[in-house]
Order: C-alpha cells, then sequence, then structure tokens
C-alpha cells in the first residue's frame, strides 16, 4: 500500500538568517569543514524539480552565487537544492521536498471531493407518511437509499443526497443533487415519478 506524506517546507525571518549565510564565501562559518562541504556548485546546474538549466541569478546590478552569499532570497531556492546535491543528497532524500507542493494540493482535492458528504446534513425523514422520521441510509458507491420499508436506487457516485418534500405529499422524496451537472434528480413519493430540474453549478452545495 503506497502512502503519500507531504511535507511543507517554508522560510520567515526567524530562520532568514542561518539560511543566508554562506558556507564557502569569505563569511562562511568557522568549524570542521569536509571535502563534499567545500564542494562548490558548477553554474549552470540542472535544477532537480524542473529539469530546467539555471544559471546564477540576476537581480538588477547583482548577481547572485550560492557558493558564496548562501540564500541570498527565496527565487535560490533551486541553488540551494542544488547545493544539497553537490553535498551528496540523493533524489530520494529529496522527494518529501520536491514532492511537498504537489502532496499539499492533492490533500485539499481530496478533502474538497468530499466536502459535500462532511457537511451533508442528515436525511432522515418521513418516507412513508406517519408523521414520524424514518431511519435512512444512502450509499455512494451504488447510489441506493435504505429505509426500514424500503430500499431504492436512485443517483450515483459522486451524487449529493437531499432531504425535502418537492411535490407536497407530506412524505420526503428520493432526491440526489449532481454537482458534475448542477442537475437535481427527484422521485416522487406520491406516485413514483421523476422529476429532473437543472438549477446551481459545479462547486455549490445544496442547502
Amino acid at each position: 500500500m503506497t502512502s503519500m506524506i507531504a511535507m511543507s517546507g517554508g522560510v520567515d525571518s526567524s530562520v532568514a538568517a542561518a539560511l543566508t549565510a554562506d558556507a564557502r564565501g569569505p563569511d562562511a562559518c568557522v568549524g570542521g569543514s569536509s571535502a563534499v562541504a567545500a564542494s562548490p556548485v558548477a553554474y549552470p546546474f540542472v535544477a532537480a524539480a524542473t529539469g530546467q538549466q539555471m544559471d546564477r541569478s540576476v537581480v538588477g546590478d547583482k548577481t547572485f552565487d550560492i557558493n558564496t552569499e548562501g540564500l541570498a532570497h527565496v527565487g535560490m531556492l533551486p541553488d540551494f537544492i542544488a547545493d544539497m546535491e553537490v553535498q551528496g543528497l540523493s533524489r530520494s532524500d529529496l522527494d518529501p521536498l520536491l514532492q511537498s507542493a504537489e502532496g499539499y494540493l492533492t490533500l485539499w482535492e481530496r478533502t474538497w471531493s468530499r466536502r459535500a458528504i462532511l457537511v451533508q446534513p442528515s436525511i432522515a425523514g418521513d418516507y412513508d407518511g406517519d408523521k414520524k422520521a424514518d431511519f435512512v441510509i444512502w450509499r455512494p458507491g451504488d447510489g441506493t437509499w435504505y429505509t426500514l420499508s424500503r430500499n431504492q436506487q436512485w443517483g450515483q457516485a459522486g451524487d449529493i443526497p437531499v432531504l425535502g418534500d418537492f411535490d407536497g405529499d407530506g412524505k420526503t422524496d428520493f432526491v440526489v443533487w449532481r454537482p458534475s451537472e448542477g442537475n437535481w434528480y427527484v422521485i416522487h413519493r406520491s406516485d413514483g415519478s421523476q422529476r429532473v430540474e437543472q438549477w446551481g453549478q459545479a462547486g455549490d452545495i445544496p442547502a
């Protein structure tokens, strides 16, 4: 089973000073050194995230080099990642960072696709006209309504079940709203007739 872990990476003012310190220039931190740490990023380099060739960043009259100035601005993140590669980090080491944006978007896409279910109010209604609420569930996988007195297939995966008496007979009707079309699909409990009404658009939530 494959799992996805989205990692969020950020640079704020509390860590900016540490990230902007260079590793090899005149302001490099004192302490131990190694051949790997001393190896510079060779420009132009191929950006790990895009596969595109990148040269030194130029802002106005200033040319920035990760080797001597560190992560001087956020536009040098590709340079920073290239520096990590020079220091020995593999693609698998960098994947959680490089795929974090995609993982974040995928997480929200899944959440958004389920929003109607998460906010869906109860569809417990009076389906048999005895003036009492009935136990009812709607199964999204096959679009089937289950009540104690009757099962009814009405709807499909992706539909949103809706509570209401749309013909005024005192019985709750079987109703779904289809987000992909903005259509309401109704089976009237009074006579079993079917009705389709277009009202809404993708992204709406029936209320």
